[in-house]
């Protein structure tokens, strides 16, 4: 009767513990244990088959070389033939990576360490594969003090897949600077018209006197306001970018913020009314400031607001605001903005975010609109990582709400009394003040020495190429008092510039021949190379995408002024490069 052996295999990972029943116990643990050392083989040499990679040796002292099956697949030759000698293996890789692949067999003999790249190589067949190779000197093996070792690897499907993904991010990236071109350039072609459209009709308000021309010019400025509005929102929406979050870290209270808004809806709607409901908060004190995007976070605000004053339909809104502690460093911040207006039919509710959706046909038509603030609004408090809702019923109002998360500023130290006194004892402090509010009238205090002080106009090089413009913006700078001096293109503006002769420069962007962009490196890399003293130039521009403002910041521009120019804008910001200059001179 034949002896019975029974082998219970007990998991995966215990192939090794056998119960055997009779004498051939023993004989059975080897024989599963070559059947053990099979199967690994085998499973080594299927996955090297999965991914197509081989393995080889080189023996030095034997000048024997060992490929495994899957070497011969990569190069395209029949599996169990004699391997090439050293140079016909090279002769595989294309001109360009050959010589690369001799210097790292070369430097792997002689030095040991190890190498791996990438490189293409044509098969006995003609193939162009891609291939990564990997190779070790072998003088820590047990088995071969004196050998190299190493792998190559067909990667062609995957070197396909990786330049389709980069092929697609180039396309993203072409895509998004064409979009940015596209928006610089109709911003500038749609404002620049504009700048003279409402600067004219500006100065007409102030000089018209018969009622019924008066009123047509307000029409004409109403209008060009409304577009003006329309194009910032459209650009603002198009420059938001998840993937790019810049934010800044402003310190301000949220009651200055609050009033702020506030400020800014009474000036553009004087009938409508915000009613304020800030609950008292331990948490966070009315004066205890935070940090984040001031300008975001505002404009989430005042777009909620703006949004309730032309298609709420009534006159009043609620803003309820509360602050809630989050731990020790940030707080949340909670507004409700509430109308008890016409509502949100249910239908379009869900879409109100969405950019160019309307909520309402009847008050869209009578009060106009791109549907781009709630789109705005969504944006800002999406990339400050809140959230915002709305509940709304045809004919009972709409309520809005957003939270942030806010960061705690740290309490302001107040300098040394000593430091203080010593500051307000300065007598150059009270002289810098005379001297800015003559500036403002269009004169200005420069020193021949110090102490010797003399008063003459402010100096100012305007450059523009638009005849309307160049019209527009002279009467209000000579209207100021300045000293003006005009050209209409970049190569009369570096004709006309003498270092020292103006006080400031403004400066158009697009021009042709030589643009703003230029004029500026030009006159920044004289005054370096020549060490001579830095001329404010403030850039004006129809072009209001960050990125234009990056680049003329990194050229040397000390401030922008968007067109339509405001006269107000203009004269705040010439005293202010003013203010710096004097500064400088005098500190």
């Amino acid at each position: 009767m034949p002896l019975v052996a029974l082998i219970i295999v007990c998991n995966s990972n215990l192939l090794s513990k056998i119960i055997c029943l009779g004498p051939c116990a023993v004989s059975m643990q080897e024989d599963f244990d070559q059947v053990y050392k099979d199967l690994q083989h085998e499973c080594l040499i299927e996955g090297a088959q999965i991914v197509s990679m081989g393995a080889w040796v080189y023996n030095i002292d034997a000048e024997v070389v060992y490929w495994s099956e899957g070497v011969y697949d990569v190069h395209g030759l029949e599996r169990g033939q004699e391997p090439p000698a050293f140079e016909e293996c090279l002769s595989y890789y294309v001109e360009a990576d050959r010589e690369k692949m001799r210097q790292a067999l070369i430097r792997l003999q002689e030095e040991g360490g190890s190498y791996d790249f990438e490189c293409e190589l044509i098969t006995k067949i003609g193939v162009h594969k891609f291939v990564r190779v990997i190779g070790k000197s072998g003088r820590s093996l047990a088995n071969c003090k004196n050998c190299l070792y190493g792998v190559i690897q067909d990667i062609s499907e995957a070197r396909q897949i990786r330049n389709a993904l980069i092929e697609a991010r180039d396309e993203a990236n072409a895509a998004n600077a064409a979009k940015s071109n596209f928006l610089a350039t109709v911003s500038h072609e749609l404002r620049t018209p504009l700048n003279p459209i409402l600067g004219f009709s500006d100065l007409l308000l102030e000089e018209v006197e018969d009622e019924e021309q008066l009123e047509m010019v307000r029409a004409i400025n109403d209008a060009g306001q409304s577009l003006i509005e329309t194009i910032n929102r459209i650009i603002e929406y198009a420059e938001l970018n998840p993937e790019k979050k810049k934010l800044k870290q402003d310190r301000f209270t949220l009651e200055e913020l609050l009033d702020e808004v506030v400020l800014e809806l009474r000036g553009k709607r004087p009938a409508f009314k915000v009613e304020l409901e800030q609950e008292p908060s331990v948490e966070l004190p009315a004066d205890a400031a935070v940090i984040g995007d001031f300008n975001k976070v505002k404009s989430v605000v005042l777009h909620l607001l703006e949004n309730a004053a032309k298609f709420s339909g009534v006159n009043l809104v609620k803003l309820h605001s509360v602050v809630s502690s989050l731990d020790a460093e940030h707080i949340i911040w909670h507004v409700d903005v509430e109308d008890e207006g016409v509502g949100i039919d249910a239908q379009l509710l869900q879409h109100v975010f969405d950019p160019f959706r309307l909520g309402n046909a009847t008050f869209t038509r009578a009060q106009g609109g791109a549907g781009m603030g709630l789109a705005l609004c969504r944006g800002y408090v999406e990339l400050m990582d809140g959230q915002i809702s709305v509940k709304s019923c045809a004919g009972e109002g709409a309520k809005f709400s957003f939270y942030l998360c806010l960061l705690r500023a740290e309490p302001l130290v107040a300098n040394a009394p000593v430091e203080a006194q010593e500051l307000v004892a300065d007598p150059r402090a009270s002289e810098t003040k005379q001297e800015l509010d003559s500036r403002v009238e269009g004169e200005s205090q420069l020193t021949d020495s110090p102490g010797n002080l003399r008063r003459q106009p402010v100096s100012i090089l305007m450059v523009e190429d638009n005849a309307a413009n160049l019209h527009y913006q002279t009467r209000i700078l000579e209207g100021m008092g300045y000293d003006l001096t005009t050209a209409r293109d970049g190569q009369e503006a570096l004709d006309q510039y003498q270092p020292g002769q103006y006080d400031v420069i403004l400066l158009d962007l697009h021009m042709p021949g030589i643009d703003g962009i230029d004029v500026l490196k030009s006159i920044r890399y004289n005054e370096a190379s020549c060490g001579l003293e830095r001329v404010p130039v403030i850039v004006l521009t129809a072009d209001l995408l960050k990125s234009t403002q990056a680049v003329c910041r990194e050229h040397g521009a000390d401030a922008f002024v968007s067109k339509p120019v405001n006269a107000d804008d203009l004269r705040a910001k010439i005293t202010d490069v003013l203010a710096m200059r004097l500064s400088e001179i005098e500190f």
